[in-house]
């Protein structure tokens, strides 16, 4: 599984490209983090400063050097435009399971876009990789991202609360690879 951290592989398809995040997706990457409906569902912070959004990129660039976790950017090819990103995290190798997570701005949401952006993602670790099962860890009242992992092929599993916040209740939707 952790040959995914050898190094960082490029994914794409016609339309899109799944590459690291550089400090030249900041502006972007502002838009997506400041927006609180886009921050809603995610466990992440709202980011209101650009200095902020740097110290991020460092963070994600140290999750991959450390193995943690590996997050990309998802970029259509037609514009150069930074459309959101695609993460892999969680990894668990006595299970050979991993979760995976995607936001995207805004202005792109309802386009179909993680429909295709994704599902070049799940069969790069199912080709790359022992995963046998990618599971999404989702907030109950975030339709839109459970439609889409039903859509992608996710099932649905249990239930789960976080052990730190009980009110934090998740729906685990889970896909097997093998």
């Amino acid at each position: 599984m952790y040959s995914l951290f050898n190094e960082f592989k490029e994914i794409e398809s016609d339309k899109y490209l799944l590459r690291k995040i550089s400090y030249s997706d900041s502006r972007d990457i502002l838009e997506m983090y400041s927006d609180e409906d886009v921050m809603k569902f995610n466990s992440g912070q709202k980011i209101s400063y650009i200095e902020d959004i740097i110290k991020l990129i460092d963070v994600i660039d140290n999750g991959f050097e450390k193995k943690w976790f590996i997050r990309w950017g998802v970029i259509e090819k037609s514009t150069n435009e930074y459309l959101g990103d695609l993460a892999l995290h969680h990894f668990d190798e006595n299970e050979n399971k991993v979760q995976i997570g995607y936001m995207l701005k805004k202005a792109h949401w309802n386009k179909g876009i993680m429909s295709e952006a994704a599902p070049l993602l799940i069969n790069h670790v199912s080709e790359s990789t022992p995963v046998q099962t990618i599971e999404a860890h989702i907030y109950p009242q975030n339709t839109a991202s459970i439609k889409l992992a039903e859509k992608l092929g996710f099932k649905f599993k249990e239930l789960s609360s976080d052990d730190k916040d009980k009110n934090k209740v998740r729906v685990i939707y889970s896909m097997k690879l093998r």
